[in-house]
């Protein structure tokens, strides 16, 4: 028995739109949050902006409490994280976008607006992880409902770690999460000024504090280190 569509059936769960890997593979999941399987048939993400990215499901059963995953490449993605992916053309685009998740008859069945800047999670735009939603029941067009990832997908790219669990539930923290720009940076003292990027993320706008701690180097970090912030933002794919 298939189940007839309604607005919390099919959830948008986790968004990797500007990723940290060298073949540039974002993806969207889509999760069952329903109590019967769905045909995904006809399903579709129109397009909404320039490049953005634009799919329809083939015929494709999603049995209850499992997730499906739409990729820009679908081949690259699977050989990433070893799980299968449906291929969209354009992109999920970096400055943010609506995506709206229609049935065959273009019936709204999940609709979201996600940001690459504050409040949303800075770190998800170019620094290395996806956002998930916490809570399959939450609202997911709330910023609120939205976390970085934690999952440590095992890769590097660069310098940097990759964080996302496409394919499976969302772990998120519930204390802030300290996160460095680089996995390590090494440099001579006679290189001059080096720039080290630290994200608070999860913060929730209350007080959270960073040690800074200088390893095999000599000087005096009280007067060397300049510590400021700023907000993250990014172009467009």
């Amino acid at each position: 028995q298939l189940s007839l569509f309604s607005q919390s059936d099919l959830v948008i769960t986790e968004i990797n739109y500007n990723p940290v890997n060298q073949a540039n593979v974002e993806y969207l999941e889509i999760y069952n949050n329903g109590l019967l399987p769905i045909e995904l048939k006809g399903v579709s993400i129109p397009i909404g902006g320039r490049n953005s990215m634009e799919f329809t499901f083939p015929a494709h059963l999603l049995n209850i409490g499992e997730y499906v995953i739409i990729s820009n490449d679908s081949v690259a993605f699977s050989a990433m994280y070893q799980l299968p992916a449906f291929q969209y053309s354009g992109f999920i685009l970096n400055a943010g976008m609506n995506i709206m998740l229609l049935d065959s008859v273009g019936g709204v069945l999940d609709s979201l607006t996600y940001e690459n800047d504050l409040p949303w999670v800075a770190t998800a735009s170019g620094e290395g992880c996806s956002i998930e939603l916490c809570d399959p029941n939450a609202d997911n067009s709330m910023v609120s409902s939205w976390e970085r990832s934690t999952t440590y997908t095992g890769q590097v790219h660069r310098g940097r770690k990759m964080y996302g669990s496409p394919g499976s539930g969302s772990v998120c923290p519930t204390n802030p999460v300290i996160h460095m720009r680089y996995r390590e940076n090494s440099v001579a003292e006679s290189i001059g000024p080096v720039s080290l990027g630290v994200y608070i993320d999860g913060s929730n706008g209350s007080a959270s504090s960073v040690k800074v701690k200088a390893i095999n180097g000599s000087g005096d970090i009280s007067t060397d280190c300049l510590l400021y912030t700023s907000d993250a933002a990014d172009e467009e794919d």
